[in-house]
Order: structure tokens, then sequence, then C-alpha cells
């Protein structure tokens, strides 16, 4: 799976969480993520799925 960046908005649909919930995983480490000039959240998605294995999110296993 190739490397991709969504909005943190988009990861919060994706994986059925609320935003202090996604902030709380930002500031944990456990996701990859940049933070812009404008304050605005770019989440890395791709081939973390070995750091990231939160409740529902990414149910698959990682095949690296």
């Amino acid at each position: 799976m190739e490397e991709k960046w969504i909005s943190l908005n988009e990861f919060m649909r994706r994986n059925n969480i609320g935003h202090d919930e996604a902030i709380r995983l930002l500031n944990s480490g456990k996701i990859e993520y940049e933070k812009s000039e404008s304050g605005r959240y770019r989440i890395k998605i791709g081939r973390q799925c070995k750091r990231y294995r939160k409740r529902n999110a990414y149910k698959r296993k990682c095949r690296a």
C-alpha cells in the first residue's frame, strides 16, 4: 500500500472516532502527521499499521 495523506476529518470519519480521540492519538505519537501553518492536520496513512492498532481502526493485518 502506498503512502497517502488525508485530512483529520477524513481520518475521523474512516475510523469512526471523535475529535478528542483523534487528537489524543496524534499527541501520543501513534499516528504520523504534519500540522500546517494554518493549523490543519495532514495524517499519513499506509505503512503505519504496526504503530497504530486502536479499537476498530485498520482491522486488516499489516503485510509489511
